[in-house]
């Protein structure tokens, strides 16, 4: 997420939350998750709402910056069992009061500023296997002298260092 405007003395922890069941980006509120669902606890802060443990922090502090939340443990759950993901709840801690702006996922473009190119993203950076290789011959020594070669395939994964990009909603909270 892009940090564009920052008030108040304190920096902010942000924490990053997976969420555990379906809402609605139009509907969702402080109390409601679809316009028929309350959240179990106002806030998306019950046990049915969010993972309770923070799958990532930050702290967040300064305008103009790009802040990033290793979500990788979420992001191999939605792999497993893709009707998992429902998103990710980020939530501030500050001593005192403060206000973040981020640019948003609606962010209107607006050149010359391309500030619809700093929407929050969620980025998978995905090692995928490589081919397998050819089996190599390697020589197996017998009770006589002589070696006897034996096919022994040797597979190896190679990262090709592919990024890919796809974009998910992100409900975000301050406290």
């Amino acid at each position: 997420l892009r940090l564009v405007a920052r008030s108040g003395v304190s920096p902010v922890t942000v924490n990053s939350y997976g969420i555990k069941r379906p809402w609605e980006v139009s509907d969702a509120t402080w109390t409601q998750a679809t316009d028929t669902t309350l959240w179990e606890v106002p806030g998306i802060g019950g046990e049915s709402d969010r993972e309770m443990e923070p799958t990532s922090s930050v702290l967040v502090d300064a305008p103009d910056t790009t802040y990033a939340w290793d979500v990788t443990d979420l992001a191999r759950q939605w792999v497993a069992d893709p009707g998992a993901n429902y998103g990710v709840l980020l939530e501030g801690h500050a001593a005192g009061t403060s206000t973040l702006t981020f640019i948003g996922s609606d962010q209107l473009e607006q050149p010359p500023y391309n500030l619809h190119r700093l929407r929050p993203k969620l980025e998978l950076v995905v090692r995928l296997a490589g081919p397998p290789q050819t089996p190599t011959p390697s020589p197996t020594m017998t009770g006589t002298s002589t070696a006897t070669p034996t096919a022994t395939e040797v597979v190896t994964a190679t990262p090709t260092g592919e990024r890919h990009s796809i974009y998910l909603p992100i409900l975000v909270k301050g406290s």
